[in-house]
């Protein structure tokens, strides 16, 4: 019975990881495909900024691309956001 709680425990501990890992995961990759093919700018190059961004700074950004029309906006964007994370 304790064997078994403890087991169901690490499995409930193990999935809300999961989730709390996976879902800005999830939203960096997607991000990245974007601004790669709005901007035409390789995904490689991106990816390492990007993944210095929290959940809600990423959720931002994707709401502002729909308006900009340069890759120089997203990358002052982030610097500043960077810059003011520290």
């Amino acid at each position: 019975m304790l064997a078994q709680y403890i087991k169901d425990k690490g499995i409930q501990e193990g999935i809300q990881v999961g989730i709390q890992e996976g879902i800005p995961l999830g939203e960096t990759n997607l991000l990245c495909t974007l601004i790669a093919e709005k901007y035409s700018v390789p995904d490689e190059k991106l990816r390492p900024v990007l993944e210095n961004l929290n959940s809600e700074m990423l959720q931002e950004l994707g709401k502002r691309i729909l308006y900009w029309d340069s890759y120089d906006k997203v990358q002052d964007w982030i610097r500043q956001q960077t810059k003011n994370a520290k």
